[in-house]
């Protein structure tokens, strides 16, 4: 998931299966086999009580079972005291907590024990999915920035090999233009997340779940990023070209409407900026003005030829 990032998310106990089932349904769009050589990081779902003795996981190699078990005795013991503090040991208990922990593995290491993090979860019901997807967030966007990537609230369109992003704030018409490009055989990448992933001699796109379906569905493609488009609505089509600083700023607009940028250290923030920065030096940005017509794309094919 994630664009070239990968996640693992399980339930490990019987009462945290609907939350996991309802989030793999969520993010079925974004799901593919992975194999043990790519980047992962493993979410687990708990909920009292927890086994003595965890079954193990399909995922979890020899060599990887030692940094598994650490994590499931450390989740463990938090849970039991999390319990204890709140007297829910009670089997009577009408609402049990659930703990949902990321076990990132090579991708975030603290003391050679792994870095985990903990959330919370009490009466998840119909929306206990998006404390996963949450939480998958953060760590991918985690995981870019550290590659000098980023994840943006944007729309994303693939136009055969090219990319196109598309900004603006909730209204501006990222979802319309999907569907609308989507409708003449473009096909959206998604139309609320996006990652830009650096890449040799450039950038390129690629969808990221989202706290809502996309109408104008998803492509797990890859393009390269070719052109950043700030959406106007108006009566008329017209390309009215960005300086990189005014680029900059919508870039930067953007990342602030992103879920997981809240939960963003100092640091990350600032390599995030430097990011978009370099992105909006290297990229051409226009104001896209557009009816609620695909014609918008003879403008763009002309001004940004593939």
């Amino acid at each position: 998931m994630h664009g070239n990032w990968r996640a693992c998310v399980y339930s490990g106990s019987l009462a945290a299966d609907g939350v996991v089932e309802r989030f793999l349904r969520f993010a079925r769009p974004f799901c593919v086999p992975f194999t043990q050589d790519e980047p992962a990081a493993h979410v687990a779902v708990f909920s009292a009580p927890l086994a003595d003795e965890p079954l193990r996981p399909g995922f979890v190699s020899d060599i990887e079972y030692p940094a598994w078990r650490s994590f499931y005795d450390r989740c463990s013991l938090a849970y039991r005291r999390f319990n204890q503090r709140y007297e829910w040991e009670d089997e009577g208990q009408p609402s049990r907590p659930l703990f949902i922990y990321s076990w990132p593995g090579d991708f975030a290491r603290d003391g050679g024990g792994g870095c985990y993090h903990g959330t919370v979860l009490q009466n998840p019901g119909q929306y206990g999915h998006l404390v996963p997807f949450l939480l998958v967030s953060r760590l991918a966007n985690e995981w870019h920035l550290e590659r000098g990537g980023c994840c943006l609230h944007s729309s994303a369109v693939a136009r055969g090999e090219d990319g196109f992003l598309f900004l603006g704030d909730s209204g501006a018409g990222k979802s319309t233009v999907s569907c609308m490009s989507a409708s003449i055989g473009r096909p959206a990448l998604g139309d609320d997340l996006n990652f830009v992933l650096q890449d040799p001699g450039g950038y390129r796109l690629a969808a990221s779940i989202s706290a809502k379906r996309s109408p104008a569905g998803y492509s797990m493609a890859r393009p390269r990023l070719r052109g950043i488009l700030r959406l106007v609505q108006d009566t008329r089509d017209e390309l009215v070209p960005l300086s990189p600083r005014d680029a900059a700023r919508a870039l930067v607009c953007a990342l602030r409407e992103t879920p997981s940028t809240k939960q963003l250290a100092n640091v990350q923030i600032e390599r995030a900026f430097r990011t978009l920065s370099e992105v909006a030096r290297q990229v051409p940005a226009y104001d896209l003005h557009f009816r609620k017509h695909p014609d918008f794309w003879d403008l763009i094919d002309a001004q940004l030829p593939g």
